[in-house]
């Protein structure tokens, strides 16, 4: 059951009285501004007043001036980082220099290693032949005297030279 005690507020068809409803004023329409966002508080607080002017339009000196200080604030927006661009290219610029040498370093270090290694290779055969062929032969000079044997123990031991002093060579480079 209704409550009788509270007021109702008759239909306008009831009291014979038509429904007027005339356009606001500027002035009406300047001061009553509703402000809808969708995304929450805050999200976006200038887009959303740049739409509401939108939809209103701009009218009187009020809403210019909002429109003009939101303007203002986003062209500085935008200057500002065009400047803040200009400084991470020039330091973009700087660090590629730094990694194209880093990686060029990296690559003659990388080249310099296969080298060495090779060479270590080489240097470990010539010793392990040399003392191969040396310790084949050199008993044979003692025993048979062996002009064979001289030459085996000869060359074992300029096989033995040879991968010594390439070990030289290598450390003097360094």
């Amino acid at each position: 059951m209704p409550d009788e005690s509270a007021a109702t507020i008759p239909e306008p068809e009831a009291t014979g009285v038509e429904k007027v409803q005339r356009p606001p004023s500027p002035d009406e329409t300047k001061a009553l501004v509703t402000v809808h966002s969708s995304e929450g508080i805050g999200h976006f607080p200038i887009s959303d007043t740049i739409k509401e002017i939108q939809e209103a339009g701009v009218r009187g000196q009020a809403g210019m001036s909002l429109l003009w200080a939101i303007i203002t604030r986003v062209e500085n927006d935008v200057k500002d980082l065009k400047e803040e661009l200009g400084r991470v290219r020039d330091s973009e610029e700087s660090w590629r220099e730094k990694y194209h040498a880093a990686h060029t370093e990296c690559e003659v270090l990388r080249a310099g290693l296969k080298t060495d290694s090779r060479l270590r290779h080489l240097q470990n055969g010539l010793l392990t032949l040399g003392g191969l062929v040396g310790g084949v032969a050199a008993p044979f000079i003692v025993q048979a005297r062996s002009p064979l044997a001289v030459v085996g123990t000869l060359v074992g031991l300029a096989l033995i030279v040879g991968g010594w002093w390439q070990l030289g060579e290598r450390e003097k480079n360094r």
